[in-house]
């Protein structure tokens, strides 16, 4: 589930319980990719596999969350049983798209943005140098 009023968190899930958990991604280009994903998620049958791989990635383990709650809980929000036929083919552990898409975005323009920067940066200080 999504809380617009925390800009911060990028999901919320719920233990049994139903204790709220934020779902935190510290990496911006990661951040960007799951954004963009969850923003197809809200198109119908786009996008909630790759979502729910990534977050059954990072947060089945933790405290008062289990693979079974969160699946639970992105079926109630996305409509049956949406991830059956990804279970087969995705087996735990392994890197996710998001997690490709990121790498690789990094991998092309990574370079290109540090340049980008140290240009930026020679900019800055030659005008301050005069």
């Amino acid at each position: 589930m999504l809380d617009s009023s925390d800009k911060d968190a990028n999901y919320f899930l719920f233990t049994a319980s139903g204790e709220p958990v934020r779902f935190m991604i510290d990496d911006p280009v990661v951040k960007i990719f799951f954004r963009m994903v969850r923003g197809f998620v809200m198109r119908p049958d786009i996008g909630v596999e790759a979502m729910a791989e990534f977050i059954l990635k990072f947060m089945s383990e933790y405290p008062g969350l289990s693979r079974d709650i969160i699946l639970k809980q992105l079926c109630a929000e996305y409509g049956g049983n949406v991830l059956a036929k990804w279970e087969q083919t995705h087996p735990p552990g392994m890197e996710t798209m998001i997690e490709s898409q990121a790498k690789n975005f990094s991998n092309v323009y990574g370079p290109l943005l540090r340049m980008s920067a140290d240009i930026v940066v020679q900019i800055f200080f030659s005008r301050g140098a005069h």
